[in-house]
């Protein structure tokens, strides 16, 4: 488990092991709210819980 920040937006998910890399999903609220669109990068920030 980890608490995840995009830009104002934060949340509370789980990492998912991907072809040794990890996935962070992403809302479709957190999309809208950071107003991302596929393909869009990001930075994000992550602390372990």
């Amino acid at each position: 488990p980890v608490t995840v920040q995009i830009g104002d937006t934060v949340w509370k998910t789980s990492l998912w092991p991907k072809d040794g890399r990890y996935l962070v999903p992403l809302k479709d609220k957190v999309r809208r709210a950071e107003q991302l669109a596929d393909g869009d990068m990001v930075t994000i920030q992550l602390e372990a819980r």
